[in-house]
């Protein structure tokens, strides 16, 4: 079965306005803005009994790392919707982004894609590093 992908201004604009959905999702919780840092608590500070102290202290540490995970996530997802919505110019010349190479796309957007911020290595404290 063989079919043709196109994939056009709209679809382009969807795919910026996605992420720019994804960067909104990064920072609200379903009632509204969370931030995930270290500051939240699984239980409240000053603990003496020792299984609190412990779930504390692995709170502290859980939300610290989700906390450079987000960060360094936005901080991706952000780049990549700025490079794509530079690279919007591209259908002046094109209205289907299929037909286009990898080389006249990189032109239209000002610099070769591999410029942006790759999501690269994300740390972990326990674990040493990860690739994503």
């Amino acid at each position: 079965m063989s079919g043709t992908i196109e994939f056009d201004s709209a679809k382009y604009d969807q795919l910026i306005g996605q992420l720019g959905g994804t960067l909104q999702e990064f920072t609200d919780g379903a009632a509204g803005p969370l931030p995930l840092t270290a500051d939240v608590q699984l239980q409240p500070a000053g603990q003496t009994w020792a299984p609190a102290v412990d779930l504390v202290g692995a709170g502290t540490s859980l939300f610290g790392m989700i906390s450079e995970t987000n960060d360094f996530l936005v901080n991706g997802v952000t780049d990549l919707r700025a490079a794509l919505a530079q690279g919007r110019s591209i259908f002046n010349d094109t209205e289907d982004l299929a037909t286009v190479t990898a080389e006249q796309f990189d032109q239209a957007v000002g610099h070769p894609l591999g410029t942006v911020r790759s999501l690269g290595t994300v740390r972990s404290r326990r674990e040493g590093t990860e690739q994503l």
